[in-house]
């Protein structure tokens, strides 16, 4: 059975259901605080293993991946989520990096990811990053 975390929101909150699938715990804290705040309930994974298990499992209105984990990175969780005959198939992906490269962020567009962010991300970058795919996943 997979450890994860799920945060209520209080109930002024909007009641969007998140997935944060990120293997570093204090990325995993600082970003689900904020998420919380921000966007309603949120689940994490700590890796792509993980995060296909809880995407199979709920219905979400977002993933936010991590590219570089261990077991299954994000890249491949990704292709695996948009290879899926599932009705998740189609959810967006906001993909979250280290690295602020060319090659990174066109790998991420190339898998089916639908937009990402270079971490450390400011709060207004990531709230503005969710609003835009939540309104039209292809806009970000």
């Amino acid at each position: 059975m997979t450890d994860h975390l799920t945060l209520t929101p209080t109930p002024t909150h909007s009641t969007r259901r998140l997935l944060l699938v990120e293997d570093n715990a204090t990325n995993t804290l600082v970003l689900t605080h904020k998420l919380k705040k921000h966007a309603g309930y949120v689940d994490c994974a700590r890796n792509g293993v993980e995060a296909l298990e809880q995407i199979g499992s709920h219905t979400y209105d977002l993933v936010i991946m991590d590219v570089s984990m261990p077991v299954m990175d994000g890249f491949e969780a990704t292709r695996r989520i948009r290879a899926s005959d599932a009705d998740f198939s189609q959810v967006p992906i906001l993909g979250l990096t280290a690295h602020n490269y060319d090659e990174v962020r066109d790998k991420c567009l190339e898998v089916g990811m639908d937009g990402f962010l270079c971490k450390p991300v400011s709060d207004s970058e990531l709230f503005c990053a969710i609003e835009g795919l939540l309104a039209d996943p292809k806009a970000a």
